[in-house]
């Protein structure tokens, strides 16, 4: 395990997106204003959501800065925009990691059903109804709640994990802060949160007492789009964010990867990056 460090000032920050900050984000503008504006080069918005959830919210963002639109594919880290000039430094920069995409966490849910499930699902999308298989779906989605999410996301989008993970190493190790969010800031961002934390030496108490400083009943993530074709999902379980949840999650790293650092060496942030993330975060 990494050993723990003592932290220079912050220059990451999570959050929800934009659009459900409400009055929040005029603090927020404010918070990365200072960062923009102080010894960073500029900020760097690591948007984790799909480009459906983005198209809803693509007039919330509040700062009144230029944003570049980025997508990496999942073999690069995004590129770390220049800072030659004044204007160059205080510059906002986008870019778009997104971590759940409906087809591929439905693809990823089928892959984990026993195969006499499968058959019924074959069954059901040749001869049965649109909504009865939505309605299949949505029953085993809400009974696997959060920890079966994480797991799925874990799986299904290990490249873009690592593409988040790299470029929020890149951004930092050029001197700008990097403010990281999905929808509800639980989810998928709580997942990063926790493999940076891990990387940084936190104790799994630590990673779980973090994620659940995130719950709350008031807030839904936007599950990349599911939601939308799934009126019946428990928002019981998936607007909160419970100590529970992530434990599950930090056990199943154990458990089916052998720990974190086989799972972040399998997406490519491996030990050479991990120690370039220790070294520009420690004080």
């Amino acid at each position: 395990a990494a050993p723990r460090l003592a932290l220079r000032r912050a220059r990451l920050l999570r959050t929800a997106t934009w659009g459900e900050l409400g009055p929040d984000a005029q603090a927020l503008r404010r918070v990365a204003d200072e960062l923009a504006c102080g010894d960073a080069r500029g900020v760097t918005l690591l948007d984790l959501r799909s480009a459906e959830e983005y198209s809803k919210d693509a007039g919330a963002l509040p700062l009144a800065l230029p944003v570049a639109r980025e997508t990496p594919s999942s073999e690069q880290f995004a590129a770390v925009p220049a800072a030659d000039g004044a204007s160059e430094a205080s510059s906002l920069h986008r870019v778009n990691v997104s971590l759940l995409e409906r087809e591929r966490y439905e693809r990823g849910l089928f892959g984990q059903l026993p195969l006499r499930d499968k058959g019924k699902v074959l069954y059901m999308k040749v001869f049965g109804g649109r909504n009865e298989l939505r309605d299949w779906f949505i029953e085993r989605i809400n009974a696997g709640g959060l920890p079966q999410l994480y797991e799925l996301l874990l799986a299904t989008a290990a490249p873009e994990f690592g593409v988040a993970l790299r470029t929020v190493t890149a951004h930092l190790e050029a001197e700008r802060a990097v403010v990281f969010f999905c929808k509800a800031g639980k989810d998928r961002t709580g997942l990063i949160a926790a493999l940076l934390l891990l990387c940084l030496g936190a104790s799994e108490d630590e990673v779980v007492a973090d994620y659940a400083l995130s719950d709350s009943d008031e807030t839904v993530a936007g599950l990349g789009g599911v939601e939308k074709e799934a009126p019946g999902l428990d928002m019981n379980i998936f607007s909160r964010a419970p100590a529970s949840a992530m434990e599950s999650t930090v056990v199943h790293l154990r458990e089916r990867y052998g720990g974190h650092e086989v799972y972040l060496d399998s997406i490519g942030f491996g030990d050479e990056w991990r120690a370039r993330l220790r070294a520009v975060l420690a004080a």
